[in-house]
Formats: structure tokens, sequence, C-alpha cells
């Protein structure tokens, strides 16, 4: 979700360094489901399509904690301050970011799982696949620069409620800036829902985070995870999983109409 929707490049312990063979045809971005994994993995099935993934590799070992997050999160920003180190990062105005926008294409098959690639520096996203890329923050993207696109725009700051999601990682939003950006998000958005990145180590605190929100609010609020094990699976309880972190960008499976 590179912020996000999202980057990083600094490898995770386990993370490859790059799509592996296991992992798909990347070229062709459409091995999304679990025949994509070399070896068989128990399965989690996705309430909303009925769509089996490969469940998430457990979270590390019990006594790392708090190194292991800041060890995350400053590869994330490592990956991000790469990318974008050739760009200027011009900031983006709020009501030019709103819903996903789809090509034809990729509205016709709604109804399948999609790949989403997000990175601060989009001009590295091979062409034809869903981008997402920063509406606010340090590596904002110009709307212009995504003109033709598809693109899901991430909300770094939590200042625009009108983008597509909301980026709650170390240097980024907050948990406890979530309920207040989801509310204002759903006015703007009535008929929609509210996406949320964050990594795995930090889901409960977000989802913790919401708990005092309606019950109507919060089941409109869909979770982008990042769990880069290399392999495309879906977390349970997830709407996208951010599996690969990458030099030039990030790879995400979700479920359809994320």
């Amino acid at each position: 979700m590179a912020a996000a929707l999202v980057a990083a490049a600094g490898l995770a312990a386990g993370v490859t360094t790059g799509p592996t063979a296991a992992a798909g045809a990347i070229g062709g971005h459409s091995r999304l489901t679990s025949d994509a994994v070399a070896e068989p993995r128990a399965q989690s099935g996705s309430a909303a399509t009925g769509m089996a993934y490969p469940l998430a590799s457990q979270p590390a070992a019990t006594g790392v904690g708090d190194r292991h997050r800041a060890d995350r999160a400053s590869q994330r920003l490592r990956g991000k301050v790469r990318r974008a180190a050739s760009k200027p990062a011009g900031p983006a105005r709020p009501s030019q970011h709103g819903k996903p926008s789809r090509s034809a294409s990729q509205s016709a098959q709604a109804e399948q799982p999609i790949e989403i690639y997000d990175s601060a520096t989009p001009a590295a996203i091979p062409a034809g696949v869903m981008c997402a890329t920063y509406a606010t923050g340090r590596f904002a993207v110009p709307a212009a620069e995504m003109a033709g696109r598809p693109t899901i725009w991430i909300d770094a700051w939590g200042t625009d409620p009108a983008a597509s999601v909301l980026d709650v990682e170390p240097g980024d939003a907050t948990p406890s800036m979530v309920p207040v950006w989801v509310t204002q998000h759903l006015k703007l958005d009535p008929a929609g829902n509210a996406r949320i990145y964050t990594m795995l180590d930090e889901w409960p605190a977000v989802q913790q985070a919401v708990s005092t929100l309606p019950s109507s609010i919060r089941s409109r609020i869909r979770w982008w995870i990042a769990d880069p094990t290399g392999v495309p699976h879906m977390v349970p309880g997830a709407s996208a999983t951010q599996w690969y972190w990458g030099p030039s960008y990030d790879i995400s499976t979700a479920d359809p109409g994320f």
C-alpha cells in the first residue's frame, strides 16, 4: 500500500528478491489464486467471492516485537526514498483523487481477483495493470502523471478523505487517525467502502482504533494488509494482500471490487 496503496524496497526476512517462478507468470499479471503456489498449502476462502487463496504465513516469532516492526518500517521508507529520488514529489490536489479508475477491460473482468502494482514512482509500473500511488505525503504524485492509467490513490497523511485508501504505517497516518478518515470518506462516498492499508503487525492496533465506530461503519471498512512473503496469498479477513516488496514496485492481490 507503499506508504502504500504503496511501496518498500528493503526486503524483510524471508522475502524473495523478486516474483518467483512459484508466484506465477508475473509478466502476464494473471496468476492470482492458489494454483500459483509451488507447494500445497492450506487454503482460506474469500467469503465475498468463494475463491481460495493460500493462507498467510505466520507472523514473526514473538520476542522480536518492536524491533521487527521498526525494521520493516525502515525498509519500506528506504524503498520509497530510493524510488522517488529521481523525481520531485509535487503535491496533488485532493479533489483529483477519488474512487479507483478502471479501464474498460478491467471492468469487464471485475469478477476476477486483481493485481495491484504500487509505487512512489509509478512510471516504473508495467503498462496495462492496476496502479496505486500517492495522493498526499512526501511522495505525492500529480494526478496528471497518471492520466489514462487505472489508479488507486493513497492518502499517506490522512488529509484527503476523497482518496481511495488511507495508508496507516510508521511515518504516515496513525491508527488514531483512522476513525475520522473513515467517517469522512464514507460521507463523501455514501455508497462506497473505506479502504485501509496497513502492515500485518500493525493491523490489530488499527482494528482496535475503529472498534468504537458503529457497526454500520465498521462493516464498510476493507482491509489491505502487507504480508510480503513473496508468494501470492490472501490474509484471512483482508480484501487485499500486499505479498511482494520489490525495488521498483510492490504487488498485491485483491478481491474483485476492492
